[in-house]
């Protein structure tokens, strides 16, 4: 299981709270498959429907959105 196994939002998967290490662990996620976002090559964006535009425009969105 990698990073892009999921999908979903990381406060709408199930035993994620708005409090404590939960909030803390959804905010690292957020921001590092962000990241990982910008190592992927063109094609492999293209696999996943975005334009390598879109990658850079979700890695700079801040933590909190």
């Amino acid at each position: 299981m990698n990073a892009f196994s999921d999908v979903r939002p990381p406060f709408s998967q199930p035993g994620l709270k708005a409090g404590g290490l939960s909030l803390w662990r959804a905010v690292w996620l957020r921001q590092h498959t962000r990241r990982a976002l910008l190592q992927l090559s063109d094609e492999q964006l293209l696999d996943i429907g975005l334009t390598p535009q879109d990658a850079r425009r979700e890695a700079a969105k801040p933590f909190w959105k």
